[in-house]
């Protein structure tokens, strides 16, 4: 039943009192229809069979609205209200209402109360019932006697109805009560079936999924349902939203209540332990338990023994504390940061701390396994920076390690100068402190200062080692491997010709690093290895070293290199056209029980996964579980770093599926142009092969031959061939070239007899296939082509000259041309192309 009211009520007061004390103080007004559900409706017709009846709700939720309905129909004298100030008065004021109707309920009740006072003087009882109501009983509980409650609720036949409202009756036991009508606050709000019966009231046709929506929103508090159904079942502004919460809420609290509430706003539930944690110094855990009963939008889940904060009041907390002064500010964040340091919880303590810039705080987290995280659209290496220009340098003095840390994220995300910088900053503080093992620490930090060349890294290890005596404490296991890279041929392979070599080298250097960080970096020598059998079309030995690196990087937990052999495995099974095996990689992948602890619901985890299937999805472009995997835009590369740089590489394709060459072309070069260190000799070599394709695509023959040669020439030096002779199908076209056709004849034929599954076919990709050979040689002018079919008819040079009028040479210089557009090198293949 709906019914049209003001709120908030103030009890003793008329709507019309309200609304003009509200204009005079300046507060807001809102006049609502306001919806009691039928369960609180049957609620209230209790209220007149019973002798007592207590009704239990926060300010702000009708209760003063839904009495009043309930006793519309009793006579004025019959109705008596009273606020409760004082204990005594209170009593005493019950006893001379109950005398009128019943002098010894009356007299039970003064003798309970005064210990056999003196005699009450009693009116002639009346007929009609008498209906008694004391509000604000909660500033009276403590010292009201709950055997007058006893009393009351063992009344049988009395024509007395005594009613207490209160915010909370806090721990009463009303178990112990017998006739009572007990309504609470759970009474008052609104389910989705009452949301909906609510709107078909208003005229308004409400589905189950709005009805759903709005009472999560609203946690079906009456007065915030009302706003959202007359704004059409909309969001609703937040300006109103915002006031009503104010004038219902937020005004009539204490200040040592609000602020123990902006404390907890960063909660979506609290337990016990974090109450008294963060609100020790503010009140003792009753009183807080107190305060929050008495609460609208918080309730506390018995199950679970935590307190529960609604999403509105959540939101408007965040709201005034984001108002508020710096130092209300400062104390809520700085309180929530240490709370979850305390526990653990590292990214939430660094994204509290940083929302006053307490930059002692970030700095006293451990700050691993944060890499690539976002803080409120911050990334975390953008917080590097922040602490590298602005913290203090006493400040940072007090935390060594945690500017290393600061240094390794700089790097992975190829803010190089910046890492530079710090790093610099970092050995001025360790070196003061002449402790042996942190310089250690900080020469595996700056051995990336020479990445990748991997004899300067070692040297770096080499110091290290002569200076710790126990493990790292850097580079542990939530710490991942190389920026969360997953391949280790497109860190290390940088110089053509020393494929073998590098791969001594890093397993050298891999010994000597993992017995520095217990294990950090397992697996890495092998997965390299497994790459470059991989690319080098010895697919058993790439199977054999792709276990090896899988197993050894299992055993100490080396996520980077779990996922990259899980790719090496998966790459290798399609390129032998073992789909099932390739298949059992991808199960593994998307099965969340293989997902490393440590890593759960990271950035990190989210993008290494995400790197396999994007690499999947482009060698097996029919699989419709990858197929979203390419959807992704490509074309961002100032955010490009270690980690991104493979997933946003295999999208290209995407955009070349599509046809839009100019783009890719556009993407693609300027990729090239970044740092050497992100894009090493793999990279060049898919960025090299897909420009050949989209310069050929687009009638640039010489431009996709300079490309091409890239590809040839490094599989020529190092017999990279897997790739190009994965997509051989799409490159044939190119192979035929004048420029390429002789110069890498031999290792086009090793390209093209290499035992290898060629790319499926699929829609896009047959059209990227020309139709005829020369679909896409570009086309001749008038002159050329009729130079061209005199030269086919067997014409010599000088009889063309003579018989067009033109010299010789000219003839010469034309047929060049055509021999050139239409990649051919001697005359008798006129004839077939000009066909």
């Amino acid at each position: 039943m709906a019914f049209f009211c003001a709120f908030p009520g103030i009890l003793a007061q008329s709507v019309k009192n309200w609304y003009t004390d509200a204009k005079k103080r300046g507060g807001g007004i809102y006049l609502q229809t306001i919806y009691f559900s039928e369960r609180l409706l049957c609620q209230l017709e209790r209220l007149h069979t019973v002798p007592l009846t207590l009704v239990e709700a926060p300010a702000g939720y009708g209760k003063t609205t839904a009495l009043k309905h309930a006793l519309r129909d009793v006579p004025y004298g019959a109705l008596r209200w009273h606020n409760a100030q004082d204990a005594t008065v209170c009593c005493d004021w019950l006893v001379r209402q109950i005398a009128q109707k019943d002098s010894a309920l009356a007299q039970q009740i003064f003798d309970l109360y005064h210990e056999n006072g003196p005699l009450v003087h009693a009116k002639p009882a009346e007929e009609s019932s008498l209906y008694l109501m004391i509000d604000n009983f909660q500033v009276i509980a403590a010292q009201f006697p709950f055997s007058v409650l006893q009393l009351l609720s063992a009344l049988k036949g009395t024509a007395v109805h005594v009613i207490f409202l209160s915010r909370s009756f806090w721990q009463l036991p009303i178990q112990d009560l017998m006739h009572v009508c007990y309504i609470s606050k759970k009474d008052f709000f609104l389910r989705k079936e009452d949301i909906i019966c609510f709107a078909e009231e208003l005229g308004i046709s409400l589905t189950e999924k709005q009805a759903i929506h709005i009472q999560k929103e609203t946690g079906g508090w009456a007065a915030v349902v009302s706003l959202y159904l007359q704004n059409g079942c909309e969001e609703v502004e937040w300006k109103k939203l915002s006031r009503l919460m104010e004038d219902l809420f937020w005004r009539r609290q204490e200040d040592i209540l609000k602020k123990a509430l902006l404390r907890l706003a960063q909660f979506e539930t609290v337990d016990v332990e974090m109450v008294r944690a963060l609100t020790e110094d503010i009140a003792d855990l009753q009183q807080m338990g107190e305060w929050f009963y008495s609460l609208p939008l918080l309730y506390y889940d018995a199950e679970q023994q935590r307190y529960c904060l609604c999403a509105l009041l959540r939101k408007f907390l965040l709201y005034r504390l984001h108002n508020a002064s710096f130092l209300t500010q400062w104390d809520s964040y700085h309180r929530c940061g240490c709370w979850y340091r305390e526990h653990g919880e590292t990214k939430k303590a660094v994204a509290a701390f940083y929302k006053v810039l307490d930059y002692a705080g970030i700095l006293s987290c451990d700050l691993t396994g944060l890499l690539f995280e976002k803080f409120d659209k911050l990334s975390y290496t953008e917080i590097a920076g922040e602490i590298l220009r602005h913290c203090p340098m006493e400040t940072k003095q007090r935390y060594p390690l945690s500017l290393l840390r600061l240094c390794y994220a700089l790097f992975a995300d190829a803010a190089f100068t910046e890492y530079q910088q710090l790093l610099e900053e970092a050995k001025g503080i360790i070196c003061d402190g002449n402790d042996p093992n942190l310089l250690g620490e900080w020469e595996l930090i700056a051995a990336f200062q020479d990445f990748p060349n991997l004899e300067k890294m070692e040297q770096h290890y080499q110091r290290a080692k002569r200076l710790m005596t126990a493990p790292s404490v850097i580079f542990t296991v939530g710490e991942p491997f190389l920026f969360g890279s997953i391949s280790m041929w497109r860190l290390f392979y940088t110089k053509p010709g020393e494929l073998e070599r590098t791969a001594e080298t890093l397993e050298r250097v891999m010994k000597l690093y993992n017995s520095l960080t217990a294990g950090h970096g397992s697996g890495a020598a092998e997965l390299y290895r497994g790459e470059v059998c991989c690319a080098q079309g010895r697919f058993a030995d790439a199977e054999i070293y792709g276990y090896q690196a899988l197993y050894a990087s299992l055993q100490r937990k080396n996520a980077c290199v779990t996922y990259g052999a899980a790719l090496l495995l998966g790459t290798n099974a399609v390129y032998r056209g073992d789909l099932e095996a390739w298949k059992r990689i991808l199960d593994y992948l998307e099965d969340p029980a293989h997902t490393y602890a440590f890593l759960q619901d990271s950035f990190l985890d989210v993008c290494m996964k995400e790197t396999v299937q994007s690499y999947f999805a482009m060698l097996q472009p029919k699989e419709s579980r990858l197929r979203k995997r390419l959807q992704a835009a490509s074309n961002r590369l100032y955010d490009l770093n270690f980690t991104n740089s493979a997933i946003k590489g295999v999208r290209i394709p995407r955009i070349i599926l599509k046809k839009n060459y100019h783009k890719a072309i556009g993407i693609l070069e300027v990729a090239l142009k970044v740092d050497a260190r992100l894009i090493a000799l793999p990279s060049q070599l898919f960025i090299h092969t897909n420009l050949a394709l989209c310069y050929f695509a687009i009638g640039r023959s010489r431009k996709a031959a300079e490309h091409l040669e890239f590809t040839l020439s490094l599989a020529e030096r190092d017999q990279v061939l897997s790739f190009a002779a994965y997509f051989r199908e799409y490159l044939e076209p190119l192979f035929y070239l004048p420029s390429v056709s002789r110069k890498y004849a031999a290792v086009i034929q090793e390209i093209r007899s290499l035992p290898i599954q060629n790319i499926p076919a699929v829609p896009e990709w047959k059209a990227f296939i020309p139709k005829q050979e020369n679909e896409w040689e570009e086309p001749l002018s008038k002159r050329e082509r009729e130079i061209a079919e005199l030269a086919a008819r067997g014409l010599r040079n000088g009889e063309i000259a003579e018989m067009l009028h033109i010299s010789e040479g000219t003839v010469k210089n034309h047929l060049k041309i055509v021999f050139r557009k239409l990649n051919i090198d001697r005359r008798s293949s006129l004839r077939g192309r000009l066909r």
